[in-house]
């Protein structure tokens, strides 16, 4: 096992490895099999239910999984804020190297915000920054307000490219008072008066961050205290093995991996752009298929309609057959409370 603490150089690595390792079109390992005597029943649903919320079109899916998996090691009573998490890994110096790339290969990136990312480092950060709640400051969508006080609520990737372009003509000198504004974003201690503060005294690569600061910093608490342990491993022949081990001690696990099979379950693509992260919540065996099949939290909400009809889906949580799994995953955290 490898504590949370020291994932600094090792990192590094891993990232470079994974990177290699998601260019490949086929998978690299031919992994050990789950026998049916150690693919007894589990459905972490029963042990502890969390929220199912949707990423929508933002691809924050790494930052829903920490959020999912944090919230259960501790077994948190209020759901952690995904956006909190993803904002909060956005200012590593991995996650600003992958942005300026990113940019770099892509005109529609250049005026979106930071978006995908690594669940290992944003669980360290998160650890060490304590968490935010749910209702503080939302993983969905955004309240807007107009200026006769009717509200909408605004998908995260939408109401973050309006308050870009909002935030221009603030400082333009559009807008000069709060009062001016046609809109503003309510969150949990921001109003119409703080928000346009944070709009004027901004920069654009600043505001996430800023609104983040303004809602949570006060309603931030610590992680209960106690050593966690997290390790973080690339795919290989034992790959099931880490999975069942921790399944078996009710654990989740979170999983990397090309999530183009959702649409189309007999895919062979392996493509980076459909990197995904998720959590494994629970197994059984299905005499069927003649193999253990893994129970998947997604964060794409609640609708099945979305997926392959031959992908089994029960309100957002999704069944894979092991051997259909492992042609698509590229890495797996654990997380453990000593």
């Amino acid at each position: 096992m490898c504590k949370i603490k020291s994932l600094g150089v090792p990192l590094k690595l891993h990232t470079l490895a994974l990177l290699f390792l998601v260019s490949m079109s086929e998978p690299a390992f031919a992994y050990l099999s789950t026998p049916e005597s150690a693919c007894t029943p589990v459905d972490l649903r029963s042990e502890f239910l969390l929220k199912m919320r949707n990423q929508r079109g933002i691809s924050w899916c790494y930052a829903h999984a920490a959020a999912d998996h944090l919230q259960y090691t501790y077994r948190l009573p209020e759901p952690v804020s995904a956006a909190d998490i993803a904002i909060l890994y956005s200012g590593s110096d991995m996650a600003k190297t992958m942005t300026f790339f990113k940019r770099l290969l892509s005109k529609e990136a250049r005026s979106e915000p930071p978006q995908t990312g690594f669940i290992v480092k944003a669980v360290k950060r998160a650890i060490q920054s304590g968490y935010c709640p749910e209702w503080a400051f939302p993983s969905e969508e955004w309240t807007r307000i107009d200026a006769s006080g009717k509200k909408d609520q605004v998908e995260i990737l939408k109401a973050t490219l309006e308050m870009y372009s909002l935030q221009k003509e603030v400082q333009s000198g559009k807008y000069p008072t709060p009062s001016s504004l046609p809109w503003h974003y309510e969150f949990e201690h921001i109003n119409r008066s703080s928000f346009h503060s944070i709009l004027a005294r901004s920069k654009k690569n600043t505001l996430l961050a800023s609104l983040r600061t303004a809602a949570c910093d006060r309603e931030r608490r610590p992680y209960p205290l106690g050593p966690v342990k997290s390790c973080f491993k690339l795919t290989g022949r034992r790959v099931f093995q880490r999975i069942n081990s921790q399944l078996s001690s009710k654990m989740p696990v979170s999983v990397d991996f090309f999530s183009g099979v959702f649409g189309n379950y007999d895919s062979a693509k392996r493509k980076i752009d459909d990197l995904h992260t998720v959590l494994l919540y629970g197994r059984k065996y299905d005499p069927t298929q003649k193999e253990c099949v893994y129970l998947m939290k997604n964060s794409y909400g609640e609708d099945c309609s979305q997926y392959d009809p031959k992908i089994k889906c029960e309100a957002g949580y999704l069944w894979f057959p092991e051997s259909k799994l492992s042609r698509y995953l590229t890495s797996t955290l654990s997380i453990t409370r000593q």
